[in-house]
């Protein structure tokens, strides 16, 4: 493949995952994750009390059967380290983005969570559904994700950046 890359014939299967959200309203922030026991932790109360589930999720290719084959790459996600970034999470598949945020040395790499397509110019996707990217530049920084017009409208309506379609993911299912 243009990479040097190859799959094997046939390749074993795509592994995807639901990407669930969850709200804090004491730290007024939403968090995502397709880990089933960051899932656990978070509603044990493990990692604090107030998380609660919104109903939101999307769906993500968390290991592609053969990487690199459909267009997609891997998505980074960024935590803000504690006493000098923000208390927030965010996801970048920008590889340009990613590097700035890790020169800042105000955000600590978790890993690569899934893996998602970019938008086209147009702001649409070849496959898959745009997820939206807002921001909240005021109080204490924090980033929502949604492939839904309504919440990424809702969101605005509040005084958060529209960052536009950050990435593509999988079509509901």
């Amino acid at each position: 493949w243009r990479n040097g890359r190859a799959c094997f014939s046939p390749p074993p299967g795509d592994r995807t995952a639901r990407f669930v959200e969850f709200f804090h309203a004491g730290l007024d922030h939403y968090f995502y994750t397709g880990d089933a026991d960051e899932i656990a932790a978070i509603e044990a109360g493990n990692v604090g009390p107030g998380w609660t589930r919104t109903g939101k999720f999307f769906h993500a290719l968390t290991a592609p059967g053969c990487a690199f084959a459909n267009g997609q790459t891997v998505v980074y996600r960024f935590h803000g380290i504690p006493g000098v970034g923000p208390n927030s999470h965010f996801f970048t598949r920008d590889r340009a983005e990613c590097s700035l945020v890790d020169k800042s040395a105000q955000w600590s790499l978790e890993g690569v969570p899934f893996w998602a397509g970019a938008p086209q110019a147009d702001g649409t996707c070849a496959s898959g559904v745009p997820l939206y990217r807002a921001w909240r530049p005021f109080g204490d920084s924090n980033h929502r994700f949604t492939t839904e017009l309504a919440v990424r409208a809702e969101m605005v309506a509040k005084g958060w950046v529209d960052e536009g379609p950050a990435m593509c993911v999988l079509a509901p299912v």
